[in-house]
């Protein structure tokens, strides 16, 4: 408390104790006494006469503002007209209250011990997502998968480094672009959007296999996961895609006997519920014995864009399957 009449300063905590505010005071009335105190420690408030015979409040306000401008700075003062009061308020002043009228002071230091303590609370959550967004921008930028984010109507908004050497894109000309027009294959971009309405929806999607177009031409496979992206109050602001290239994997994993796709139909007779554009080829890895004997449906066919192979596999609608080689490999 910066007060020189002792009288004034019991009457300003007789009112702070009628308030049932728990405090403990250091009166001083200096300039020396006020610095010495703010160096020390840093108070939790401030409370100022405005005139003082070798010091005065303003000075007093310009002071705390250099050295601990968060705590709050309040006038009691039984001389402050109503122009100096504002003039002090915009100086940076928390609040005044008259001599006169103390039953308002201890409204004003709740209030103000309040607002002080929403500031620090608001400065450590910031401070927090300042860090986060920090990490999570590293993570971004060295991540060995591709990651992109994109708005609810499908609009890209970032897209990281190893998404720009994996599609030939750079970052710069495909934000604001159609991620569904630039990078998901016609075939599947009903599946796509029904699978990111779900994660918009608050459902994850984890482990769905799509693969992606490349800037130059040809696809490569990934398995995705996608999950929303949440603002402040929980407000939508798009979805971030993790994808991982599974493409050499596939090759090197299910490698057996290549075939391409010459049927007319883009439904496969061995397995219904598999569709694909007649454009496509396609692997089908058999059992030994389905070479020789042709007379099992159990082929497994995985649909891997743009792979041609010398095997042809002919997928009537009877359950029987042909096939004929044009050459075999060893």
């Amino acid at each position: 408390m910066l007060e020189d009449v002792a009288s004034d300063a019991e009457i300003v905590e007789y009112g702070l104790r009628q308030a049932k505010i728990k405090f403990t005071c250091r009166r001083v009335d200096t300039r020396e006494d006020f610095l010495q105190e703010l160096e020390r420690r840093t108070p939790d408030l401030i409370l100022a006469d405005y005139s003082l015979p070798s010091f005065d409040g303003l000075t007093a306000l310009r002071l705390a503002r250099e050295i601990c401008p968060e705590t709050p700075f309040i006038f009691v003062s039984g001389a402050m007209g109503e122009e100096v009061a504002v003039d002090t308020l915009k100086m940076g002043a928390t609040d005044y209250v008259l001599k006169q009228r103390l039953g308002r002071l201890g409204p004003a230091v709740e209030r103000a011990l309040r607002e002080a303590g929403e500031r620090r609370q608001r400065r450590a959550a910031e401070e927090k997502l300042r860090e986060s967004e920090e990490r999570f921008r590293t993570l971004f930028q060295t991540a060995g998968s591709v990651i992109g984010v994109a708005s609810p109507e499908g609009l890209i908004l970032e897209f990281n480094p190893e998404a720009e050497r994996v599609t030939g894109w750079q970052r710069q000309e495909v934000l604001g672009q159609d991620i569904f027009r630039l990078f998901v294959p016609e075939a599947y971009r009903e599946a796509v959007q029904t699978e990111i309405a779900k994660a918009l929806a608050g459902e994850p999607t984890r482990g769905f296999e799509m693969p992606l177009n490349l800037r130059h031409g040809g696809e490569r496979l990934f398995l995705w996961n996608v999950n929303r992206l949440l603002g402040e109050g929980d407000l939508v602001l798009g979805i971030i895609a993790v994808g991982q290239d599974i493409t050499e994997r596939k090759r090197q994993n299910l490698g057996a006997c290549p075939f391409t796709w010459t049927k007319s139909s883009t439904k496969c007779a061995a397995s219904p519920g598999i569709c694909a554009p007649p454009s496509w080829k396609i692997w089908a890895w058999c059992r030994p014995c389905i070479i020789s004997s042709m007379n099992s449906a159990s082929i497994i066919i995985l649909l891997m864009p743009l792979i041609s192979r010398d095997w042809t596999i002919c997928l009537p609608k009877r359950p029987r399957l042909s096939c004929t080689a044009s050459s075999r490999r060893p």
